[in-house]
């Protein structure tokens, strides 16, 4: 995670599971051609205690209102405008999310933004073939990253499948769903929950799109 906002890093899932075009922020965001479930969101992790390699500070967004938002905030999307509820951290000076603990645990784990939710469950956006693929994987340069500690390299690592795991992105699937559509965005959520929810899978799901 890193200090872009964390909206634009929920219209980008929104881009990848779009079954049509939308619009935020006067741009349009065309659907993807196809979306590559890959057999590599069955993968599992470690989070060891003493990393928090991921949790730099960034702007935090909630749905509702809680005792972490400081602020409300307006979104438009596709002409339907929702109120967001916002932690931006402005006051807050350090490089680790102020909710981060001293072992390198989420103080707010139950209340997480989902942004963090998706922090490992990815979605990559490959432009030049016009594909949005979903899968498991480590943080991008993740031997650069930095732990509380001081200790370069995330401490995280690629494990087996664990269904309970998988049984936590589909729910957090299914908050993205609900997400989607209070924007009218028609999307592919739930052909991606029920491909998690039936497996695990050695072959990748491929959905095509009608972009035309």
């Amino acid at each position: 995670m890193n200090n872009e906002s964390s909206m634009d890093r929920i219209v980008s899932y929104f881009h990848a599971l779009a079954r049509k075009e939308f619009s935020f922020n006067g741009k349009n965001f065309p659907a993807y051609e196809k979306l590559v479930v890959s057999e590599k969101a069955f993968r599992s992790y470690t989070c060891p205690a003493g990393c928090g390699a991921c949790c730099m500070k960034c702007s935090l967004v909630w749905d509702k209102e809680n005792e972490f938002s400081r602020e409300e905030i307006l979104v438009e999307i596709n002409g339907v405008t929702r109120s967001f509820f916002q932690n931006a951290q402005r006051e807050h000076k350090g490089h680790y999310c102020q909710y981060l603990l001293h072992d390198g645990r989420c103080g707010i784990y139950q209340e997480r933004p989902l942004p963090c939710r998706f922090e490992l469950f990815k979605f990559v956006h490959a432009t030049k073939s016009n594909t949005a693929r979903a899968l498991v994987r480590l943080p991008g340069r993740s031997w650069a990253l930095t732990r509380i500690d001081d200790t370069k390299g995330g401490a995280c690592e690629i494990m087996p499948y664990n269904p309970e795991l998988t049984a936590s992105h589909i729910a957090d699937l299914l908050i993205l769903q609900r997400w989607m559509e209070s924007f009218h965005i028609d999307n592919d959520c739930k052909e991606v929950m029920y491909y998690l929810k039936t497996g695990p899978y050695d072959i990748p799901l491929t959905l095509h799109r009608d972009v035309s």
